[in-house]
């Protein structure tokens, strides 16, 4: 019989923190390298910044437009024949191979630097234009109906599997859209583009063996969006595994527990009292929150569904993507560590965890939401930083309990059920495989253990 999801992912946050040095000594680190992250000629106004790639890819954002389609009609922008879906009237097609490689490039470069990825990413921030947002929801419309296409001409079923988690959350409010939300859409119609082309043949026709050289491309291109996605979040910035309180999180883990008993059951005995394990996070989620776009103002937690739907579609782009990148190593035969963009610490491993914390709680609530009154996702996390104002503000304290969320219209008594039922063992082993890149022993001692464990739950 399997067990809840949280534990594990709790597990893994334990040990990612425990594999980082201590949190304090980080911090004193980064106070210090803060006075050294920017050119001090630059800040003092001596010289100017060279910043030529960030507004290179601000003007090619701002230069995306859309196509006119007609609905039922064939489409094959992607590579494949796919019907334009019903009430679909615009969408943004797929960069060229050599637009492509501009884009990229300027990125790369302005990525390279803090003073640009500061000016990209605040240039992002403005509104998508009209034409964008009208593309947008068809788009995102055209792009999955594309994935469910491509996943019919394919035998594999983990690729099924794969290609199938990379499916994009609906567009539901176009109004709020900005130019980050239009270049990680098009950052991901793109590589979907990409693989496509790397799965035909010679005759042109999707072939389920994979070329290595083909698939080296795509590997790249997954990671990168990744990338991409993790920057213009605001994710890059914060260091998840330095903020992580290391002598709380062993307190809450190992504090009057039976050594012998396994890291998965000394989690599972804390459930109903979380304090000493949330205090943890106390550093952590202050800086998560705007990443979030949940703006505070005293104790009172505000989240509009246009903050929400990005945020959720970074999460989504950022997961698939690297889930892409991982599928296709695997099955292609490539080390991960060939790849230029496997660019892989203990953070990345961390926001991995917590994208799939965001996006299985979103796929539950689609699931159980019934009623049209019945409160969206983007509330629900609202009403529980609202209830536990101590949580957002980074002030738990080893003796607060957390107030659970008992919405109206909306149950969560059927979370457990539904996460039990998730891939585990591709969950562990997709941290195993971003593990080998900068390998942390102890990390993969408990995902060995995690592993036998999920095992003998199989055979109960």
């Amino acid at each position: 019989m399997k067990k809840a999801l949280i534990p594990i992912l709790l597990v893994l946050l334990l040990t990612l923190a425990f594999t980082s040095c201590d949190a304090n000594i980080r911090q004193d680190i980064a106070d210090l390298m803060g006075d050294f992250s920017e050119n001090v000629y630059i800040a003092n106004g001596f010289v100017e910044a060279n910043t030529a790639n960030a507004a290179a890819v601000t003007s090619a954002v701002a230069a995306i437009g859309s196509q006119d389609v007609t609905a039922d009609a064939d489409d094959e922008s992607f590579g494949i024949v796919v019907k334009i879906p019903e009430g679909v009237t615009k969408v943004i097609r797929p960069q060229t191979e050599a637009e492509q490689e501009e884009t990229k490039d300027n990125l790369a470069t302005a990525f390279a630097s803090p003073t640009q990825t500061k000016e990209l990413v605040e240039s992002m921030k403005a509104p998508a234009s009209i034409d964008q947002k009208d593309a947008a929801s068809g788009t995102v419309k055209l792009f999955n109906d594309t994935l469910t296409a491509l996943q019919g001409q394919l035998t594999d079923d983990d690729l099924k599997s794969t290609l199938a988690e990379l499916a994009l959350p609906e567009i539901e409010d176009t109004s709020a859209l900005t130019q980050g939300d239009i270049l990680v859409l098009q950052m991901m119609t793109n590589l979907v583009s990409n693989t496509i082309s790397s799965l035909k043949d010679e005759t042109d026709t999707i072939n389920n063996k994979l070329d290595k050289d083909k698939i080296f491309k795509v590997v790249d291109d997954a990671l990168f969006t990744a990338k991409v996605a993790e920057e213009l979040s605001g994710a890059a910035s914060i260091d998840f595994s330095g903020q992580l309180d290391l002598a709380g999180l062993l307190a809450g883990m190992d504090d009057d527990t039976d050594q012998s008993v396994s890291r998965i059951s000394r989690v599972e005995d804390e459930e109903d009292d979380m304090g000493e394990i949330l205090v943890a996070f106390n550093d952590l989620i202050p800086d998560l929150l705007p990443v979030m776009g949940i703006t505070v103002s005293g104790s009172d937690y505000t989240y509009t569904k246009a903050k929400y739907q990005s945020f959720l579609m970074n999460q989504k782009a950022y997961r698939g993507s690297i889930e892409h990148a991982l599928r296709f190593v695997e099955k292609s035969g490539l080390e991960l560590s060939e790849v230029p963009n496997a660019n892989i610490d203990t953070s990345t491993l961390i926001k991995y965890i917590i994208s799939i914390v965001i996006t299985e709680h979103h796929a539950y609530w689609v699931v159980e939401e019934k009623e049209t009154n019945s409160p969206r996702p983007e509330k629900l996390i609202e009403t529980l930083f609202d209830q536990n104002h101590k949580l957002g503000h980074g002030e738990m304290g080893e003796d607060d309990d957390l107030v659970p969320l008992e919405p109206a219209n909306f149950s969560y008594d059927g979370f457990e059920a539904f996460i039990a039922d998730r891939p585990y063992e591709l969950l562990i082993q997709n941290l195993k495989d971003l593990n080998t890149i900068n390998e942390i022993k102890q990390l993969n001692e408990v995902l060995d253990e995690l592993q036998e464990e999920i095992a003998a739950w199989e055979t109960k």
